[in-house]
């Protein structure tokens, strides 16, 4: 039997060798098929499990790099969360606390000199005088700005809780504006602005006096007549501050060398007559006609009160800290609102500023935390953040509390949700968190 199978392959391998390349190629497959089966019919079993046991260790060696690289950038998202968070609360209360107040003595003259945040106030509240039925009376200041440059700032103002009415002094760049609010009825305020201009140059001292009455409001630079409207309430009644706004951060920089105020209207003459004498000997030649209820010369040159030389009693005090007398708690949007691009690019930078924290609080709720709603998450924290942000900000008298902040912020929280759920940031994103070193570490 052996010898008649042996037989029969010889003939086979010299037909398959006589038949070409392709029957020796089917004879090896068929070869093969055989020993396959002879696998199958005697240790097949045993085969598969160590098989089935050599990939089970390889997947598990394999799953274990991947559960670190899930782990990784978990903890590299929460990391750049928290960066977040903590540059947004820094950016928006720094510096923390009541800065210095910046306010010196003029070295070698008389004067003081009102740095960046610097202010000083009075002791006691002055009172107008009504004259048929309009208020009546006249303001001096001698001073000059440390800059024509920069945007409008409080030089001087009257303030009263009662917020009957006000009256604010302010420059803008080379202009000199008055302001008026007078509330004609219940949380309705009416504001008045006359403004003049090409009053303020670089390096230049002016002497400015303003005088209203029955007649209206006129304004006086260097003892020439600039402006006048007869329809402008001068009122000077309240606490008076000095180089900032009662209510919010807007501080005035420069020198101060001569302050005072008349329960009268002066006259042309009367005008005349202190503007050369205050420039020129340090101070003006009061009589008794000029009705003076403060006269400020600020030629005390040390201490923190400023002496009224009047004898009234009103004196000014220079506080240790820079403070706001009553600032506000979430100005209303429409009172803040203005034209001007200081007001614009401020919004700009808020925008900004909670776009990535929209960006990567979305990310990290959405595949992280797994959040359903990782969106709405996502915004209802920024809105959170913004609103503590500002309410904070009325407790610091460098900053402005408003709600201008809180609907720009939020506004750039939506932005950034929006940008996350873009499919090309998600793969950004995705890519630049597995090549940080860090992710990749067990």
């Amino acid at each position: 039997m052996n010898e008649t199978r042996h037989g029969t392959a010889e003939s086979r391998n010299r037909t398959l060798h006589s038949a070409g390349p392709s029957r020796l190629q089917a004879e090896a497959a068929r070869r093969q098929f055989e020993v396959s089966r002879e696998h199958r019919n005697s240790g097949w079993p045993q085969f598969m499990e160590s098989v089935e046991t050599e990939d089970r260790s390889k997947f598990s060696r394999m799953l274990a790099p991947r559960e670190s690289n899930e782990k990784g950038p978990a903890r590299i998202l929460g990391l750049v969360c928290a960066a977040v968070l903590c540059s947004i609360l820094v950016a928006g209360l720094r510096p923390f606390h009541a800065p210095q107040n910046d306010v010196t003595w003029l070295v070698g003259g008389r004067g003081l000199h009102f740095g960046e945040y610097g202010t000083i106030l009075s002791s006691g509240t002055f009172k107008s005088v009504w004259d048929y039925g309009k208020p009546t009376g006249s303001l001096e200041i001698w001073l000059k700005p440390s800059s024509v440059w920069d945007n409008e700032s409080t030089m001087l103002a009257f303030y009263s809780p009662e917020k009957t009415e006000e009256f604010s002094l302010h420059q803008s760049y080379d202009a000199l504006t008055l302001e008026s609010d007078i509330q004609a009825q219940p949380r309705q305020i009416r504001r008045t602005t006359l403004l003049v201009h090409d009053v303020f140059h670089q390096n230049t001292s002016v002497f400015v006096a303003i005088a209203g009455g029955p007649q209206g409001t006129w304004v006086w630079v260097n003892g020439s007549l600039a402006q006048s409207a007869q329809s402008f309430p001068f009122v000077l009644s309240g606490s008076m501050i000095v180089a900032t706004s009662p209510v919010a951060n807007n501080s005035w920089s420069g020198d101060l060398f001569g302050l005072a105020i008349y329960n009268n209207e002066l006259t042309q003459e009367q005008i005349l007559s202190h503007y050369k004498t205050w420039t020129t000997a340090g101070r003006p030649r009061i009589t008794e006609s000029d009705h003076t209820v403060a006269l400020y010369l600020f030629d005390e040159g040390h201490g923190s009160i400023v002496h009224n030389e009047s004898g009234a009693g009103v004196d000014l005090h220079i506080p240790r800290h820079y403070v706001i007398l009553n600032e506000k708690l979430l100005e209303p949007f429409w009172m803040e609102f203005s034209w001007d691009w200081s007001y614009w690019e401020s919004d700009i930078i808020n925008i900004a500023g909670f776009l990535p924290l929209g960006f990567f609080f979305c990310a990290y709720f959405a595949s992280v935390r797994k959040v359903k709603r990782a969106a709405l998450a996502t915004i209802a924290l920024g809105l959170m953040v913004s609103v503590l942000i500002e309410t904070l900000q009325s407790f610091l008298p460098t900053r402005d509390s408003g709600t201008t902040d809180i609907i720009t912020n939020t506004l750039g929280t939506c932005l950034g949700t929006a940008l996350y759920w873009r499919r090309p940031a998600r793969a950004l994103l995705a890519r630049v968190l597995d090549l940080i070193p860090l992710a990749t570490t067990r």
